[in-house]
């Protein structure tokens, strides 16, 4: 018995035809529209206008813009050397898509060669951001390189504007020098509620003026930093403090309120480590590094009697639950 499935493979094949997709996400408003692209890095961000006639102009109210140099240059996937050429590249395209953005933005993030700050781009970059753009939230990051002099890593806000931070409400930074000329930019920054450093050389002067200007910091992170020996936090409205990998002398915390504590791989003196807290919910304190001079939890539970005390709190607070 013959079987029908040709002439059914046709049929399937003429409903295939006729049948039209639609484009759904084209079909959404443009705020929509916007947030999505947003969350995309620029070089991705730019592909989208070639989709259609009405996204050719989307990507320019995008209200996040993330300029990586990784992924914006694409030899430098395939080279070790940055050149000048490569250099250049990243300069053009970060002010050409600054200067055709449309409106105003929430968030921006810059990962920049390190000549981008000794040539005054960046502090371009970050003052047209910060004063024309209305921006909130902030991330630099300097893509260091062996290649690169470690003298032409000089301190990346030496010539910024006094307040140029003062209505951040998010700030990070990582790979750079700090002098204390940066405190100018950090004047009158009660706005700022999360502040991350990230590898970054600075004097005690520096990281505790910082810490001063910024009293209403909610959020605290201090990673991979050299330079100073003494830190001294005292800001009362801390909720969240984080310690990694850091070598110091003395660590001063008091802030009554707050909450949560990450410690990791701190080299201090056990009596150089001064905690005073009263409501604090979580304490993690952990060493993945090898040595005898990082800080034990131990160490820290006995000099700091107001930390062994909210310590047991939270601890029997657990076994009535």
């Amino acid at each position: 018995m013959k079987t029908r499935s040709k002439p059914r493979t046709k049929m399937v094949r003429r409903r295939r035809r006729s049948y039209k997709f639609k484009d759904l996400v084209s079909e959404l408003p443009d705020d929509i529209l916007h947030r999505i692209i947003s969350s995309l890095s620029i070089d991705e961000a730019l592909r989208t206008s070639i989709l259609s006639k009405r996204w050719i102009h989307l990507w320019k109210n995008a209200m996040h813009l993330d300029f990586d140099c990784t992924h914006m240059i694409k030899t430098l996937s395939k080279i070790a050397i940055i050149s000048g050429v490569e250099i250049e590249k990243y300069g053009k395209i970060v002010n050409t898509v600054l200067n055709q953005h449309i409106g105003n933005l929430t968030s921006c993030y810059f990962k920049h060669f390190a000549p981008s700050i000794w040539l005054g781009d960046l502090r371009t970059w970050v003052e047209f951001v910060v004063e024309r753009k209305k921006l909130t939230c902030l991330s630099l990051e300097c893509k260091t390189s062996i290649y690169v002099d470690s003298k032409i890593v000089k301190a990346a806000y030496d010539y910024l504007k006094p307040k140029l931070f003062s209505n951040l409400c998010s700030l990070e930074l990582t790979n750079y020098k700090l002098k204390k000329t940066v405190l100018l930019a950090f004047q009158s920054c009660e706005k700022l509620k999360i502040l991350k450093l990230k590898n970054i050389a600075m004097e005690n002067s520096t990281i505790n003026g910082i810490l001063k200007n910024c009293f209403g910091l909610e959020k605290f992170s201090l990673l991979d930093s050299n330079g100073f020996s003494s830190l001294k936090i005292e800001n009362q409205n801390l909720k969240f403090l984080e310690l990694l990998r850091l070598n110091v002398k003395e660590i001063y915390v008091n802030v009554d309120d707050l909450q949560v504590v990450v410690i990791d791989s701190i080299v201090c003196t056990p009596k150089g480590f001064r905690f005073y807290s009263q409501n604090l919910l979580s304490f993690s304190s952990t060493c993945n590094a090898q040595g005898n001079s990082f800080l034990k939890t131990q160490d820290i539970l006995e000099n700091c009697s107001d930390l062994l005390v909210s310590s047991l709190q939270i601890y029997y607070f657990l076994l009535w639950l």
